[in-house]
């Protein structure tokens, strides 16, 4: 008999032993998935259904230590769509917020059992409101403090309601519970750290009330699922100004904002540069003289920390202008409008002719030649004369069509003038 006692004792012991060992390992998975991420709302959100079901309870309620750090807080849902901030003091009057106190785990056999209550301190009680407002029965409770693990700072409470069999949570369980907590807070403290802050180019968009940050972070998934630029689904689909886009990008990058203005004349220097080279790189010369230039661009940043223009213009103080995508492109449609469709209407130069490879100042001079020797060749011009003269101080860079620029020191002129017929000849 004795003997049959002792057999007995030591299956007992192993089946202890294994089903603690099983637990454990099992736990082992849920807090390897919760080291994967700092995200505490994902982890409850990906992992409470798994966590429940480990320690085979009904339901489970995780509390932050708010701002003040003198409460707890979750959420609770108050409907379908609705939910609603409950808060709990760090006080030895509630269950949750004693373990907050104490940091220590607790494992209540019946939170109706005042006796079992007043063990740990004669003011802790369990809030019954609840249970009544919602004809739900709690009975056991098992908690948990998550605590950093560096300075022992209270940072959340980890509260299983119930098990599924309607026993006390086993000691396997608590030791479970402080393994879980011990995690979690791994994942609150890298929340609680300072991240480090993207700045967006849309960000005083939302600061100046034009739209919400919802909103905002609506239209960026709506632009990377589509494909289509930013600033296209903030004007197209959410109706913001085309000017609160540049405003906000002057914030941005801390220069002016300047938007599309009609009629606008092409400086000389933007003639140096194709137009698929000033759309693709987005950056356009606006005005001009023999010491400065103003330059309009969607993201002076770059252009800055590269030292991209200064290579073109090496003498010359720049100025930048930052704009919208719609205006600079809008702006460049102006400028190059009169060579796109006035030169190829109005002048034939033969098959030979390229348009890549002039310039647009080197077809502007070509136009007013061909159109001259063509009224010369109408009147009967007895003969026509050509000047040419140089210019030591003017500067240009050609962009070669290969890539590479070349600087040429000094400027051709060319003049001409042409000598008509006598209307009295014959």
């Amino acid at each position: 008999m004795q003997v049959m006692q002792v057999m007995q004792a030591a299956h007992t012991e192993e089946y202890a032993l294994f089903h603690r060992v099983s637990f454990l390992k099992s736990l082992q998975d849920i807090t390897n998935k919760i080291h994967a991420t700092d995200n505490v709302q994902q982890i409850m959100l990906d992992l409470s259904d798994n966590i429940r079901d480990q320690f085979k309870a009904e339901h489970l309620t995780l509390y932050a230590v708010d701002v003040t750090k003198l409460a707890i807080q979750t959420t609770v849902k108050t409907g379908l769509k609705s939910f609603k901030d409950f808060s709990l003091p760090i006080a030895g009057s509630s269950i949750a917020g004693y373990v907050a106190l104490t940091k220590s785990v607790v494992n209540i056999r019946n939170v109706y059992d005042k006796e079992e209550l007043a063990a740990y301190t004669p003011k802790l009680e369990f809030r019954s409101k609840v249970d009544s407002r919602t004809g739900y029965r709690t009975k056991q409770m098992l908690t948990g403090p998550i605590v950093n693990a560096g300075n022992g700072e209270i940072l959340g409470v980890l509260q299983l309601i119930n098990t599924k069999e309607g026993n006390p949570f086993s000691s396997v369980m608590e030791e479970g519970m402080q393994l879980i907590c011990e995690t979690l807070a791994i994942a609150f403290e890298k929340r609680m750290k300072p991240v480090p802050t993207v700045r967006s180019k849309y960000d005083y968009l939302v600061i100046n009330g034009v739209i919400s940050a919802p909103e905002l972070a609506l239209a960026i998934s709506a632009s990377r699922r589509k494909g289509v630029d930013l600033e296209n689904v903030l004007v197209d689909e959410f109706q913001v100004p085309l000017k609160s886009i540049g405003e906000s990008l002057g914030n941005f990058y801390g220069f002016n904002y300047e938007a599309y203005q009609v009629g606008r004349s092409i400086p000389l220097r933007t003639t140096t540069f194709q137009r698929a080279f000033v759309e693709d790189h987005e950056w356009l010369v606006i005005e001009s003289n023999e010491e400065r230039i103003h330059v309009l661009c969607t993201d002076p940043e770059e252009l800055i920390e590269h030292n991209i223009v200064n290579q073109f213009f090496h003498d010359a103080t720049i100025r930048y202008s930052v704009t919208t995508r719609r205006d600079f492109h809008q702006t460049v449609a102006d400028f190059y409008q009169e060579y796109d469709h006035g030169l190829k209407n109005e002048a034939d130069y033969g098959e030979d002719f390229s348009l890549g490879v002039a310039t647009v100042a080197e077809r502007q001079l070509l136009k007013r030649v061909h159109k001259t020797l063509t009224q010369a060749f109408h009147e009967k011009a007895a003969d026509i004369h050509l000047k040419q003269y140089f210019v030591p101080k003017k500067t240009a860079s050609i962009l070669r069509r290969n890539g590479s620029v070349k600087t040429i020191r000094g400027q051709v002129v060319l003049d001409f003038h042409v000598n008509l017929p006598d209307e009295n000849d014959d």
